[in-house]
């Protein structure tokens, strides 16, 4: 299950919370899913996403064994051991970068503003409020990068369009306490998309 699948079920978890909230959330909630519907943009591209990062430059970020990589509608998976937790998507579009850009920033707007909404849906929303709320910081890489829910790390750099969507937490099979921060899942996406934009045409 990539990242983006995961955010989409964090959506729609507090789309279901904010719905008891009441009819007058109805039309915001609307609008808010067709934009997260549309946050990763199909992308076609001439270049493989899995040649940005190599499997050992991403098991040397995250620390976990990386098992295999493989490309996927139109990004490049890269799966460990525990691959519910602890892999990397990096997803691509070489066809229309800034429109993604725009289509990622709009939904994480729109997906930050539903966390918000069901803060007091006690502890399942605050849980999905942190989950969507922690975004907006943007880092200086590429042309313009900045960061959405989960700590996903967009980047455009020319006509290249690049998100990272670091592991949500280490391999559970590993030693240790697997769960990561906000600020250790920041730090993985910009090493990896640091890598990745110095391989772009």
């Amino acid at each position: 299950m990539t990242k983006t699948y995961l955010t989409a079920g964090v959506a729609v978890f507090a789309f279901g919370l904010a719905g008891c909230g009441g009819a007058n959330s109805d039309s915001g909630n609307a609008a808010a899913e067709n934009q997260a519907t549309e946050a990763t943009p199909a992308a076609t591209s001439g270049t493989d996403p899995c040649t940005l990062v190599t499997v050992e430059e991403v098991r040397a970020v995250i620390g976990d064994k990386v098992t295999s990589s493989a490309a996927s509608n139109g990004g490049c998976q890269y799966q460990t051991a525990d691959a519910m937790a602890s892999s990397v998507t990096i997803e691509l579009n070489q066809t229309d970068a800034a429109g993604a850009m725009d289509i990622a920033r709009k939904a994480a707007g729109a997906l930050k503003g539903i966390g918000s909404a069901v803060a007091d849906q006690g502890g399942a929303g605050a849980d999905v409020n942190a989950a969507l709320s922690d975004s907006g910081d943007s880092p200086k890489i590429g042309d313009e990068a900045f960061f959405g829910p989960n700590q996903q790390l967009s980047v455009r750099k020319g006509a290249s369009y690049i998100s990272v969507s670091p592991p949500m937490m280490r391999s559970r099979m590993a030693a240790g306490n697997p769960m990561l921060s906000s600020d250790d899942k920041k730090k993985m996406a910009i090493a990896i998309a640091e890598k990745a934009v110095t391989r772009l045409p």
